[in-house]
């Protein structure tokens, strides 16, 4: 495990006498990045200040599942008073620990919460278990690209199926787009290294891409957008960042408030 938000190991925390704020990542990028400032910088208005009144332990796994799932014993170790997991896999990774030593679970950039599950009930908690859904009307997402392109009838799709809220969206994807008389046509990458290839898959079978709020996709976004130029192939977002990395448009939430609501 590679610490990288702290100049001293994380293990050091619980010497500062101060109540732990453990934060766990998938990977990062700038969705998942702004979210974690929204929740840091509401925290220090409501005066839990990181150093001050709490220490903040971050930690994020490089895109690797096994990797988040030595994060949370690290971080479970620590008697943190709450886990914060950014994205599904960190919050898969978490809960079971969590649960068992009764430490509460907070959660965001997660889909889908339910097909996930995390929580049992979208309006009831029975556990100290709660959240913030990032989960996307689909109906704007695909009329977002055929704004774009308005004879579209084959759009590929770049997500990772190891990850369970890319599975439902793509899955949505799919009814709603043959609604409109759009083939999907899919490119599947199990590591951020596989995106550029699964990219590269799709050119001269579509006709625009999307990549949905995929965390191993997002994360090569800037390898996508490169393909793209080269081979005149328009890109679309289902996250903001995704524009500054190369996307041409995206229809999606301010990561920063999406943190603020978490925090």
């Amino acid at each position: 495990v590679k610490y990288l938000s702290s100049k001293k190991d994380p293990s050091q925390a619980s010497k500062d006498n101060l109540p732990i704020i453990a934060i766990t990542q998938i990977v990062e990028h700038p969705a998942l990045d702004q979210e974690r400032e929204g929740i840091i910088d509401t925290l220090a208005k409501a005066g839990y200040i990181d150093g001050k009144s709490i220490k903040v332990v971050y930690q994020n796994a490089q895109g690797n599942i096994g990797t988040a799932t030595q994060i949370t014993t690290q971080m479970i170790s620590l008697k943190p008073k709450l886990v914060v997991a950014l994205s599904t896999p960190s919050a898969q990774a978490a809960l079971g620990p969590c649960l068992a030593q009764y430490i509460p679970l907070v959660f965001s950039t997660v889909t889908d919460p339910l097909g996930a599950k995390l929580v049992k009930d979208l309006n009831k908690r029975t556990e100290a278990v709660t959240g913030v859904s990032d989960n996307l009307p689909i109906e704007s997402q695909i009329q977002l690209v055929q704004d774009f392109v308005p004879n579209l009838k084959t759009l590929g799709i770049i997500y990772n199926a190891g990850e369970v809220n890319s599975v439902k969206m793509v899955k949505s994807m799919h009814e709603e787009a043959q609604k409109r008389g759009i083939q999907i046509v899919e490119a599947v990458a199990g590591k951020t290294s596989d995106v550029a290839t699964a990219m590269t898959n799709l050119v001269g079978k579509v006709q625009a891409v999307y990549v949905p709020n995929d965390n191993t996709a997002v994360a090569a976004m800037n390898s996508i957008a490169q393909i793209a130029e080269k081979q005149k192939l328009p890109v679309f977002a289902g996250d903001t960042g995704s524009v500054k990395a190369g996307a041409i448009a995206t229809r999606g939430y301010d990561r920063f408030a999406l943190g603020k609501k978490a925090g």
